[in-house]
């Protein structure tokens, strides 16, 4: 009879193991109580520091909403979060070495990046574009023939106006800055004639000048940008995490409040095209 029940003993602890270990991020934020957002301080809406020194966003919320979702998961008590500053070139290598665990900006998503780091769900779709002064003479993208452009460098919309402006035999200067910030200096100080970054990023630099009215947005776009949140590669789990907390959020509504929280001035009703992708990526559980 003990024989019998030592078996039953063993059988029973075969079909009911131990609950999985977490690993990769998630068991680095369970040990340190503790999750890094990597921002970037100059590109509102998405990531940007305050006035005050405190970091704000639409992606910066996203993040947020990914740490409460994982806080929950993990069951503790207080998830600390912790922010540091990256840069257009090093935002994926901060990434990639454990910096940070997710970067929260205005990322493209592509392919090619993807060697490096990954991806969560889409956060948002724009494209690349022009900003300028009404006196500057540029309308369009064949305007920019003899004249400069600044564009930040290590993004997408670097290569892309690259691109462009070789595909169309258009012979302009481009110079690379490090920030929008210097971008805006340049183009304000009348040192090029247009500003190249995306849209709803040019929309945010252009509100934020206290003459507002001297610029001038071309129409027409020169690149494709479904921006992300960037995440470690092989780290199946986390990103499996944040895509669920995005896939509620979206599912929810919830994602339309946020939207109009910070493009209500820049474009108060989203681009059908948004909708769509928000809808796309509301991922049953």
């Amino acid at each position: 009879m003990k024989q019998i029940i030592l078996l039953l003993t063993c059988c029973f602890v075969l079909v009911n193991p131990v609950a999985k270990a977490e690993t990769g991020t998630l068991a680095k934020i369970m040990e340190t109580g503790q999750i890094t957002l990597g921002y970037r301080g100059n590109t509102p809406p998405f990531s940007y520091l305050t006035q005050d020194d405190v970091v704000e966003g639409f992606s910066i919320d996203l993040c947020r909403v990914i740490a409460r979702s994982v806080q929950e998961r993990l069951k503790l008590e207080k998830l600390e979060i912790r922010y540091v500053p990256v840069t257009s070139e090093n935002r994926l290598e901060a990434v990639a070495d454990g910096r940070v665990d997710i970067e929260c900006g205005a990322t493209t998503r592509t392919l090619s990046r993807q060697k490096q780091v990954e991806f969560t769900h889409l956060t948002f779709v724009t494209g690349g574009t022009l900003l300028t002064t009404t006196d500057s003479g540029v309308e369009s993208l064949f305007d920019l023939q003899d004249k400069s452009v600044a564009v930040t460098s290590g993004t997408t919309t670097q290569a892309a106006l690259r691109q462009y402006l070789s595909n169309e035999m258009i012979s302009a200067t481009v110079l690379e800055v490090p920030t929008h910030s210097d971008g805006m200096r340049l183009l304000n100080d009348g040192k090029v004639a247009a500003y190249a970054a995306d849209q709803v990023v040019l929309a945010a630099q252009a509100l934020r000048e206290t003459e507002g009215e001297r610029y001038a947005m071309i129409e027409g776009t020169f690149s494709y940008e479904p921006y992300a949140l960037v995440v470690r590669r092989d780290d199946a789990d986390f990103l499996l995490a944040a895509n669920t907390a995005l896939s509620r959020l979206f599912s929810s509504g919830d994602i339309m409040k946020l939207y109009q929280r910070w493009f209500s001035e820049l474009s108060p009703t989203p681009h059908p095209v948004l909708v769509a992708l928000y809808k796309l990526q509301a991922i049953p559980e």
